[in-house]
Order: structure tokens, then sequence, then C-alpha cells
């Protein structure tokens, strides 16, 4: 089973932990191939990054540095890090396409240590499952207080190449999307198909009929020019009669 531990029960790096402003946005779409593409979003509001001057750190810039370590990691596919600014948040973006799913997995986090959330997925006889469970708090490790993770604004999304089979989120389609609160217990848990489903077949064309009797069949004469025929002997076999009869008288 291929694991990673994640950060999303931490978040923050200490200070911004007690601010509770933070965003986190993960997007990841499955492939049939055991690849993974998508983003992941870690993001401060202005108030945490106020809170985190004052002690004289430059969250930012560890955060980018940790970002971009982790990124030059994948074993296959690519990953990139971008700036990220929206509705005040500062922080940065990871995209990557076509990398593992290991890889993914360790896409997820932000930041060494810390208490986090163990991240799963793994290829089964059904398809793929998926699974996020809250790690307890370590000896001595500093405990957020729940009023100070309120405003924390947390988003993930997973599609599969298939239906969805079981999940505890939103289910749209193929996608699974989960809105969990920090503090609260949480537990993301989806399986979905690992293969796309067969396209459609193609229609037949506008106008035919399947079951169309009025279609001559393979190596058969049109009705049309057997019923044609059949007049033109008529008409034949009748004019020979008036003939003979003139003969005759």
């Amino acid at each position: 089973m291929r694991r990673a531990t994640a950060l999303i029960g931490l978040f923050l790096f200490a200070v911004l932990a007690l601010s509770g402003c933070t965003r986190y946005r993960a997007t990841a779409v499955l492939g049939v191939d055991d690849t993974v593409s998508g983003s992941v979003i870690v993001a401060y509001s202005p108030e945490g990054l106020g809170m985190a001057q004052g002690s004289g750190r430059d969250v930012v810039a560890e955060l980018k540095e940790f970002l971009e370590r982790n990124a030059t990691k994948v074993s296959r596919g690519s990953a990139t890090v971008r700036p990220y600014t929206a509705d005040g948040h500062k922080g940065y973006e990871t995209v990557f396409s076509g990398v593992s799913t290991s890889d993914f997995l360790s896409l997820l986090r932000y930041e060494e240590g810390g208490q986090g959330v163990d991240f799963s997925l793994t290829r089964t006889p059904e398809g793929y499952a998926f699974s996020a469970k809250e790690q307890p708090d370590k000896p001595g490790q500093i405990r957020i207080p729940a009023e100070a993770v309120a405003s924390v604004e947390i988003a993930f999304s997973i599609t599969f190449p298939g239906p969805v089979l079981r999940a505890n989120g939103e289910v749209s389609g193929s996608t699974v999307t989960w809105r969990p609160k920090l503090r609260q217990s949480m537990t993301l848990e989806a399986v979905g198909a690992a293969t796309a489903p067969p396209a459609p077949s193609v229609a037949d064309p506008p106008g035919s009929t399947p079951d169309d009797t009025s279609a001559p069949e393979s190596g058969g004469l049109p009705i049309g020019i057997i019923i044609g025929a059949l007049c033109g002997l008529l008409i034949a076999a009748a004019a020979v009669v008036l003939i003979l009869r003139r003969f005759r008288n």
C-alpha cells in the first residue's frame, strides 16, 4: 500500500495555525495507467500573513521552498509550482500532470512533521481506493484550539476514470468532493472504477430502419422490377390474343 503523510490537519505553521487563516484546495484526476493529474493550492490570508510577519518568519518563502523541492522529486510526469493570489490570499499552487500515485500523495504535503492526515491511494480488484484519516496528536505536540481553525478553508476532490462505487463525500458523476472541517472527526473515503466505461455504439444513419422489410435481400430483384415485368407479360399476352382473333375473323 502506498502511503504518505499529508498536512491538512496541520495546515499552518505553528503561528499561522493559531490564526486559522489558510486555504487548502486539492484537485486530482486519476488515470487508467496509475497516474494522477491536478493541482494543490496552499495560501494564507492577510491576517495570517500579518501574524507570521510579526513572528519574524517568512512563511511564504518557506512554503515555496518546500513545494519546489517536492515537485523536483516526482518519478514520472511533471510538477511545477507557481504563485497563487486570490481573494486576498497569497501562496502557491502546485500543478502536476501524469505523476505516479505515490508522487501525488507526496505533493499533497506542504511541510515536514506536525499533526496531519494519513493519505492512501491503492489499486484494488474494484478499482481505486482512496482514503484520508486524521492522525492523532503526538506527545508534546501543540494542539490547535477549535476556535482557531474555524476559518480554515479545505476542499478536496478526486475524479475516477469510471463510476464512483461508494464514497462518504459529495458525488457528481465520477467525481467525489469533500469540504471537511478541522478538529472534527475527519475520514475521507471513496472507491471508484479504475477503467473508463465502454464507449456507446455508433448509431444507425438518420432515416434508416434496422428491420425495414422493404429493402431487397442480397441477390434478389427489387419488387418494383418484378411487378413491371409481370405487367409487361400480361400486355403482350393480350396483344397476341387480339391478333389471333383478327386472323380467325
